[in-house]
């Protein structure tokens, strides 16, 4: 009679690897890579709100720049200075949410309110612009621009301790 075939037996070391340990290897990797995604993901959205309010800071600028040539309105509303809203970028909307008048010029302070006082005004407007990523509203930035007559109706009008307007 032949030989019954014999098994050869493997060491140690020439075992492969099991179901379990494969198993739980890939959960391992899976949630790395799942976390590392998400990462990048929240690394992408506050890049591009960042990159977003900085240029809508960069086109508010541009915006109080425009205002600065255009000439002074007594009792100005939010339409008086839509001339400065001109295109800035097709990505992006301005506007101009408030004019509020110089009501009262104390050295301390000045006091602004929403009601123009008299006409003429006091020659000093604080104009409140908005610019805002289309899309909404998560780059945006807001300025206020002191808009100043230059001849002032009112004399010894003073913002700051010493500048008369």
């Amino acid at each position: 009679m032949g030989r019954s075939p014999r098994r050869r037996r493997r060491s140690r070391c020439q075992r492969g690897d099991t179901l379990i340990e494969v198993l739980v290897t890939v959960a391992i990797m899976g949630t790395v890579i799942v976390t590392v995604l998400s990462l990048m993901t929240t690394l992408t959205v506050a890049s591009t709100t960042q990159l977003q309010s900085v240029t809508a800071g960069n086109l508010a600028t541009t915006v109080s720049e425009r205002l600065d040539t255009i000439s002074y309105s007594q009792c100005a509303t939010t339409t008086s200075y839509a001339a400065a809203l001109a295109p800035v970028d097709s990505r992006y909307t301005a506007q101009i949410t408030g004019v509020r008048y110089l009501v009262s010029n104390a050295v301390d302070t000045a006091a602004f309110q929403n009601t123009c006082p008299s006409n003429p005004d006091m020659g000093v407007q604080e104009v409140s612009v908005l610019v805002y990523a289309n899309g909404g509203k998560q780059g945006k930035a807001r300025i206020v621009y002191l808009k100043r007559n230059s001849a002032c109706p009112v004399s010894g009008v003073t913002l700051v301790p010493g500048q008369d307007c």
